[in-house]
């Protein structure tokens, strides 16, 4: 058993590189250098078998991976029992983990503390009109927060100035000349109180200094939008027996905006890359993107978390998976011989293990942990009403504009219900595929039913 299981992931880590945008870069890379046949052979082979394009493809489901391989992965964390057994629900505030076992589960370590203190900050304290000023490495090292609105507000100019100060600091601490210390000098000293690392000034205006914008209006913004949302997310999270928690990763992702698309080709509210939706079940078409698709790409997103889950076994890889890629958590955790994912963050070196990466976990607990801790503040914030539908199971391409008229409702009303169709779907220029599940206003299901001839 334990042969079928190590080989079990060694199969999945192979099979879920493609979710990770840096090993496709990567690979590519690689198969350029080889030489430029090589690189032709390969990228037909991506293209039409990694990532069919064709509705023909995109139509056939993949299996998910504890499908797959739930009989002989290794014995799992259980989630509390209270999860398990919970009713689904309407109020999503009442399906939260305990405080401890929210502790047990999503833990701060000791090395990821002022991390989750510095996005707390970011996302529930500081405004866009305000920039942070801290240390890559050691975000308790916040040297200052500029604002904009201020007549000498040159984030640039400010990094120089503290990059001199901190080389002026590491002189003086070498050369014993600490008892010369300028006012500005003694109060970034004072800073590395906490940081005991050898030539840590040296280092620290060496590193990566950042200036990071407040998020406070676009957190408030995200909220309103959540309301679209929760209440679905909340039971579909329910049904896989997966944290509620965890449907707040849409803050840390795209602050519920269900048109974003990042450099990396992550799309929807959910941010999915085409080769994780399609291992997923999310269609991707010339008529329709699912990944846009709020409730079907949470669908998704609760089915690769459990699988993350259940392949790493603790939470915080689980969630660092979802950015970085299940494989290359893997061979973290391998490397180190650990799940302590502290550890991992502040010792892992790999060139696709950045700063987001390594902060990805700490910026979930952050919104997590202000979302539980602020239930009556936040109950004061008007979410925007939840969007409501009936699916229907299209046994037959229709034109939009032919099913907007047989329920008496405008093409773009549909548009904003379905909102993975594309341009030429939503202008009838092609059908909608059949057996795609359309959303249709609520209470007009039947009406659908009867008007094209589906018993």
């Amino acid at each position: 058993m334990t042969f079928l299981s190590d080989a079990a992931i060694i199969i999945l880590a192979e099979l879920i590189k493609w979710s990770s945008p840096w090993y496709i870069r990567q690979t590519m890379f690689t198969l350029i250098q080889r030489g430029w046949r090589y690189t032709v052979f390969m990228m037909t082979i991506v293209m039409f078998v990694v990532f069919p394009s064709s509705e023909e493809y995109a139509t056939y489901r993949i299996p998910s991976f504890a499908e797959l391989w739930g009989s002989v992965l290794p014995e799992t964390v259980k989630l509390p029992a209270t999860i398990l057994e919970m009713p689904l629900i309407e109020e999503p505030s009442a399906a939260l983990l305990s405080e401890n076992d929210f502790a047990r589960l999503f833990p701060t370590p000791d090395a990821l503390k002022y991390h989750v203190a510095l996005w707390k900050d970011i996302f529930g304290r500081y405004t866009s009109r305000q920039v942070v000023l801290y240390d890559s490495w050691y975000p308790q090292l916040v040297y200052e927060v500029i604002d904009r609105d201020s007549g000498s507000a040159n984030v640039t100019a400010r990094i120089k100035a503290y990059r001199s100060i901190l080389r002026s600091l590491a002189h003086k601490e070498k050369h014993g000349g600490l008892n010369s210390l300028t006012p500005a000098e003694r109060r970034v000293y004072k800073l590395f109180d906490t940081v005991t690392e050898k030539n840590r000034f040296s280092k620290a205006a060496e590193r990566q200094m950042r200036g990071q914008n407040g998020q406070y209006e676009r957190f408030l913004q995200a909220l309103q939008a959540s309301g679209m949302y929760q209440q679905k997310f909340t039971r579909i999270f329910q049904e896989y027996g997966v944290p509620v928690e965890l449907t707040w990763l849409p803050f840390v992702e795209s602050f519920y905006n269900y048109k974003a698309y990042s450099h990396a080709g992550a799309a929807g509210v959910w941010q999915f890359i085409s080769s994780t939706a399609r291992l997923y079940d999310l269609k991707i078409s010339s008529a329709a993107d699912e990944r846009f698709d709020p409730f079907k790409s949470a669908d998704a997103a609760a089915r690769l978390l459990k699988a993350n889950h259940e392949l790493l076994h603790t939470w915080p890889l689980a969630v660092t998976a979802y950015n970085h890629g299940t494989v290359g958590m893997l061979r973290a955790a391998r490397q180190f011989g650990s799940d302590d994912f502290g550890k991992i963050a502040m010792n892992y070196r790999s060139s696709s293990f950045g700063f987001y990466s390594r902060n990805y976990y700490a910026e979930f607990v952050a919104v997590a942990q202000l979302m539980r801790e602020n239930q009556q503040k936040f109950k004061a914030i008007e979410r925007l009403p939840a969007i409501t539908f009936d699916e229907v199971c299209l046994e037959q391409r229709m034109f939009l504009r032919d099913v907007a008229a047989a329920l008496s409702v405008s093409p773009d009303e549909l548009g904003e219900l379905n909102r993975d169709f594309k341009k030429n779907v939503l202008k009838s220029k092609i059908p909608i595929p059949k057996r795609f599940r359309l959303k249709v206003p609520a209470g007009k299901k039947e009406e659908l039913l009867a008007a094209v001839g589906t018993p």
